[in-house]
């Protein structure tokens, strides 16, 4: 039934995940497109304006010429996920997760059609 079939499929995701976890050579690969990702976003959103705070993770947060909840709406409806950060008291910033070169291209894309420069 659908129950076993979730568990099932739970199971193979545990297991690749556990495989993932143990190959330092995958590691160290994300761990590299992470930080060359994350440089290339940061220098993007500050070459358009926007105020971002350094970050050594694997997302940055940013506050602009936009409303952080109408900007999170407004790119949800382009398919991009954001989140605004207004519960960890910090109401104008959005925070984005840094992906691949193709999702940060299509994720800057995107801002600069919603934002109103």
């Amino acid at each position: 039934g659908i129950r076993d079939t979730s568990v099932t499929e739970f199971r193979r995701v545990l297991f690749r995940s556990c495989h993932a976890i143990l190959d330092k050579d995958h590691i160290r690969k994300s761990i590299e497109l992470n930080a060359t990702e994350r440089d290339y976003l940061f220098k993007e959103l500050t070459n358009i304006g926007m105020e971002c705070i350094p970050s050594q993770g694997n997302f940055i947060s940013f506050k602009g010429n936009f409303n952080a909840q109408n900007l999170f709406t407004d790119l949800m409806k382009q398919g991009v996920i954001v989140r605004p950060i207004a519960l960890y008291d910090m109401p104008e910033y959005i925070r984005v997760t840094i992906g691949t070169k193709d999702e940060n291209e299509y994720f800057l894309k995107k801002l600069k059609e919603v934002v109103k420069w």
